[in-house]
């Protein structure tokens, strides 16, 4: 992440110039993953793990509400419907 203070934004050339060298950063970071499978060497990382209760959870709250979300539609629709039918 970049401070907004170090972007150039006054001067269009500053700025062209560093978003150019922003993107040979991003090619270089992408070329050393390819190569080696790491974006920076030695960079202190962890794997973050889910338990399987959170994953399972977390599927079944999107789907119950994707569930509910359907049934609201519906009715709604069909409310809609049987008004138009009624005219």
């Amino acid at each position: 992440m970049h401070s907004v203070d170090e972007v150039p934004f006054n001067d269009d050339i500053k700025l062209r110039d560093w978003l150019y060298a922003q993107y040979a950063k991003k090619d270089k970071l992408l070329a050393n993953y390819y190569q080696n499978g790491e974006f920076e060497p030695d960079e202190p990382g962890e794997r973050i793990v889910f338990s399987w209760t959170r994953i399972v959870g977390h599927w079944a709250f999107w789907l119950t509400s994707f569930l509910i979300q359907c049934k609201i539609y519906y009715l709604v629709l069909r409310f809609i419907f049987s008004f138009l039918m009624s005219i």
